[in-house]
């Protein structure tokens, strides 16, 4: 059973890939095309949540331009809503699979297992019960 900190930890890697990039010390070596490849997904999949839950982006402090609209916006918590999030979750997981992660090396690698593995717990979590959804649970109690 996935666990609400494994859950979290999941969102924490999702939410810091696309800027590991910007975090690279001078000299170091490169990223190869598969880790640029994987940074772009990573980064469409925090853009879409951050669009279907706006407290997220309120709370990450990245409710200004684009995203202004986040500060005056709440979460959809109908069953309809929810069903998005699940819908959200199993397509997030379908893209990350269809990924070559066998390109992949280092940090990239690691992210990628993260993520994945996150993704993974939510969606079994997900089909378990249809009144709530694990995307949207983390995004209440972050």
């Amino acid at each position: 059973m996935t666990t609400r900190r494994d859950l979290m930890l999941s969102a924490a890697a999702l939410a810091m890939a696309p800027v590991t990039g910007a975090l690279a010390q001078p000299g170091a070596p490169t990223r190869s095309a598969a880790g640029a490849k994987l940074d772009a997904l990573f980064a469409e999949i925090m853009q879409a949540r951050l669009v279907r839950h706006p407290e997220l982006a309120t709370s990450l402090g990245l409710d200004k331009g684009a995203l202004a609209g986040a500060k005056s916006r709440l979460s959809d918590a109908s069953l309809a809503g929810v069903a998005a999030d699940k819908a959200q979750t199993a397509s997030e997981l379908a893209k990350l699979e269809a990924f070559d992660a066998a390109a992949l090396t280092g940090l990239d690698a690691r992210n990628y297992q993260a993520v994945i593995y996150g993704l993974k717990g939510a969606a079994a979590a997900n089909a378990q019960f249809d009144f709530v959804s694990i995307a949207n649970e983390d995004v209440r109690f972050s």
